[in-house]
């Protein structure tokens, strides 16, 4: 999440593309994640899609409360920002 952050921040855009493009990469990242997960789980007996669902939404959303919490803590700035400078 670190590197992924540093490279969003080094970016010359907005801080608030930036924001979004840090919550959609952290929301694809944890729905393939939570489809990992059901992908080897499901010969238990959670074969159907809508386990799928479940598995990837609910991933998904933890991904996003994640993405929020850590932008919470770190600030991103506007236009490129020198990555030794902070």
């Amino acid at each position: 999440m670190k590197k992924l952050f540093r490279f969003l921040d080094g970016l010359n855009t907005a801080a608030d593309a930036k924001y979004r493009l840090l919550c959609l990469a952290a929301m694809v990242a944890g729905a393939l994640f939570g489809g990992l997960v059901w992908l080897i789980i499901s010969p238990l007996g959670f074969a159907g899609v809508e386990w799928l669902l479940c598995f990837a939404g609910f991933s998904l959303c933890l991904a996003w409360l994640w993405a929020n919490l850590y932008a919470l803590n770190h600030a991103l700035h506007d236009g490129a920002y020198p990555a030794g400078s902070a």
